[in-house]
């Protein structure tokens, strides 16, 4: 029985990163000013009080975090006889700053009914904390005793700083592996997957700094195996560097930095009775060196578990495994560098 090694790039660009500098909010945690007391939309509006939703960014902006950029959008009708020109929106961040914009002045709605939406609208010079209450007020200055508007979404998206940002990682894993693949020309990896400082410390596999844990959306079966995963974008702290950046594509492969390295460990539950009996087969490395162009590496693991050796040929070993009712003998997979696509 085989490990199953068919991950393609196409299945490693369907990662959930655990890390981000957006959070978007549509759900406000307090409604004042309602002219229905409603507390869910639509929300109606009228001249004699202000509509306000306060939106709470604690508990998913991390603390300390500082505003970069903030975008709202609002949607809704101007009800006969009030006109969509007469709306006004204002934002006031946890910092107290404030922004203000007119429908009629810089939307260039018309002084007529209906629906309306401000499409996405890009605050400026806003700055401050992340962290805390966002209040948006929605007014309508038509004079009379009726509703006015119905506001139907309201939304605000945070693009904000983390007080630690991400740590540095040079390409190639801070430079420890070959630029261009070994295999048709390129100096040699490290010998040892110790020897590649990918790892803090091979016993816990504590990861450095820069390399991020990620899963995959539809893990493949791997005979049993358990897989971890972890990839490295090349960073030198400062955000949103050109060079850095992944290119997305909806129909092909993404474009990853050259340097990028992306690491999948194996290890195979050796005793079903005991999940703590673990056997550790290999990591691999797949290195981005530009133009689309990746090379491979494998490290197979010692059998004492105290380092793996660099793979240049292909291997196999045979595991005895406990099972449930029987003990068995599988053979944990023929190890092997992986191709150019694996992730």
């Amino acid at each position: 029985m085989h490990l199953t090694r068919k991950l393609l790039l196409g299945v490693l660009l369907s990662i959930n990163f655990a890390f981000g500098e957006t959070a978007s909010f549509s759900t406000p945690s307090l409604v004042t000013g309602e002219a229905n007391g409603n507390s869910s939309a639509p929300w109606a509006l009228d001249s004699n009080t202000a509509l306000e939703l306060q939106f709470g960014t604690n508990g998913t902006i991390p603390a300390g975090s500082t505003i970069n950029t903030i975008s709202l959008q609002v949607s809704g009708e101007a009800i006969f006889p009030s006109w969509r020109s007469e709306m006004h929106f204002t934002i006031v961040t946890p910092s107290s700053n404030m922004m203000s914009c007119d429908a009629e002045t810089d939307l260039s709605f018309p002084d007529s009914p209906g629906s309306w939406n401000t499409g996405t609208l890009n605050t400026t010079n806003l700055s401050g904390s992340a962290v805390g209450l966002f209040t948006i007020t929605l007014s309508d200055d038509f004079d009379d005793n009726g509703i006015d508007s119905n506001i139907a979404t309201v939304s605000i998206t945070v693009d904000y700083t983390p007080a630690t940002p991400p740590p540095s990682i040079a390409s190639y894993l801070n430079g420890a592996l070959p630029t261009s693949d070994p295999s048709n020309g390129g100096t040699q990896p490290p010998a040892t997957l110790s020897s590649t400082d990918a790892f803090t410390d091979l016993t816990s596999l504590t990861p450095i700094p820069g390399l991020i844990p990620y899963e995959v959306n539809s893990p493949l079966w791997s005979d049993g195996a358990h897989k971890q995963r972890w990839i490295a974008i090349p960073s030198d702290g400062v955000r949103d560097s050109v060079s850095e950046q992944i290119v997305f594509d909806a129909e092909a492969p993404w474009t990853f930095p050259a340097g990028t390295v992306a690491i999948k460990h194996f290890e195979l539950p050796t005793n079903a009775n005991s999940p703590t009996q673990i056997r550790r087969l290999e990591t691999r490395f797949l290195v981005a060196t530009g133009n689309g162009d990746f090379y491979g590496l494998t490290y197979r693991w010692r059998a004492d578990g105290s380092d793996a050796d660099l793979l240049t040929n292909g291997a196999s070993d045979d595991i005895q495994v406990t099972e449930i009712c029987s003990i068995s003998t599988r053979c944990a997979g023929d190890l092997n560098p992986p191709p150019k696509k694996e992730a």
